[in-house]
């Protein structure tokens, strides 16, 4: 899959409604994390918590208990970009 390909799944996976999963809370975060292994040093990882309504995705900053700070706020084309610099951007 491209990377491109890879941005657009994680996107669509991302800001669809939880409440089309059957069982699935109306409220739930989805959590996206992506790490590198760097030679000679630890890991390196990002973790994105992402609460999507079907047609926008707030990112998440985590709280206490199930509580959670709103960052930004994106639509799929806005989330896609997101995802894709999570993909091609290196970590440091």
């Amino acid at each position: 899959m491209s990377q491109g390909k890879a941005a657009e799944a994680l996107a669509a996976w991302a800001i669809a409604s939880p409440s089309r999963r059957p069982g699935g809370k109306e409220d739930a975060v989805r959590v996206v994390s992506l790490y590198h292994h760097h030679d000679g040093r630890d890991s390196v990882g990002v973790r994105l918590r992402i609460r999507g309504d079907g047609v926008k995705a707030n990112l998440l900053k985590p709280g206490t208990g199930d509580s959670h700070q709103v960052v930004a706020e994106y639509d799929l084309k806005g989330l896609r970009a997101v995802m894709l610099d999570l993909i091609t951007v290196p970590l440091r």
